[in-house]
């Protein structure tokens, strides 16, 4: 008797971040940044696949755009806290790449102490 399709499971890797809500630029923006790391990047195009994308990876950072952070920040900081990361927002008027990448890897680092 054959199993029924379960959705994939990805292994969690040491440095992941999700990235919700974000345009494409944004994305890739990030995975320019953690490139030299090797870190993963994943997408999370919908808030309402966060949860889901946050357990399967389970995410160092939680990015996305303030609004989308302000909209409900108690449960963002929630979900980060139950993966073993932080919550990185975004202003809506953007970052600089630099900017973008010295912030990440900063929220990379802090995470990384937190989960020791």
């Amino acid at each position: 008797m054959a199993e029924p399709d379960e959705p994939t499971q990805e292994t969690p890797d040491a440095f992941t971040v999700l990235v919700i809500a974000c345009p494409s630029a944004v994305v890739n923006a990030c995975q320019n940044a953690v490139l030299a790391i090797g870190a993963k990047v994943h997408h999370a195009e919908l808030v309402r696949d966060a949860a889901t994308a946050a357990a399967r990876v389970r995410p160092l950072v939680l990015v996305m755009p303030r609004s989308i952070y302000d909209f409900d920040a108690q449960e963002f900081d929630h979900l980060a806290r139950d993966v073993g990361g932080v919550v990185m927002t975004l202003p809506d008027e953007g970052l600089t790449k630099s900017a973008l990448k010295n912030q990440l890897l900063g929220c990379m680092r802090d995470a990384s102490r937190i989960r020791g």
